[in-house]
């Protein structure tokens, strides 16, 4: 019972990230950072597919359009046929899933969800905003103690790479356990992996 509450968790959490605004943190010209709220990701992506509609672009028009505009349209259109339910929005869809697998009961089911959720933040996210993520190699996650994953890469090989990824903007994350780290929080992190590594 404790791991379907925890998948539950996860999942309201992955709603919440999609939907609720966001919170950014900025550089500025003098080297300090500004903390500021944008919509929420969904919403972002909605408007992105807005603009590339009036501009003509999207696959589903066939005009030139901007390749950010094509690449939002082509990734609502993918969000869409995965999550909407007839007669509401994308937005009102995935908002509703905490609630449409609350009685499920199935990890498989739960888990896929979890990471079809996942999966849709995360194209967003480097759809807005391809920050480079530095890899942390030889790290070890202080959460689940993994040091590596195994991802397929573009090319559908598999590949090992670190669990740890950082960056000034975002902070830090394990991409194993999906436990994160702020920016301003990467030093209490290097602290945690100094202490691993005595």
């Amino acid at each position: 019972m404790l791991l379907l509450d925890d998948l539950r968790d996860r999942v309201r959490k992955a709603v919440a990230d999609l939907v609720e605004p966001v919170t950014v943190t900025l550089p500025r010209d003098d080297g300090s950072w500004v903390k500021g709220v944008n919509v929420s990701l969904i919403d972002q992506l909605t408007e992105a597919v807005a603009t590339g509609l009036e501009r003509g672009g999207g696959r589903r028009s066939g005009g030139p359009g901007l390749p950010i505009c094509v690449a939002a349209v082509d990734l609502y259109a993918e969000a869409f046929d995965d999550f909407r339910a007839p007669g509401f929005t994308l937005k009102q869809s995935i908002e509703a899933i905490p609630a449409t697998l609350a009685g499920i009961e199935d990890i498989a089911v739960l888990t896929r969800g979890l990471r079809m959720l996942q999966k849709l933040e995360a194209s967003i996210e480097r759809l807005f905003a391809p920050v480079k993520k530095v890899p942390l190699h030889g790290a070890i996650c202080p959460m689940c103690d993994a040091d590596s994953i195994v991802r397929d890469d573009e090319l559908g090989e598999k590949v090992r790479m670190p669990a740890l990824v950082a960056d000034t903007v975002n902070g830090a994350e394990c991409r194993n356990c999906k436990q994160s780290w702020s920016a301003e929080n990467l030093e209490i992190l290097a602290q945690l992996l100094t202490l691993g590594k005595e």
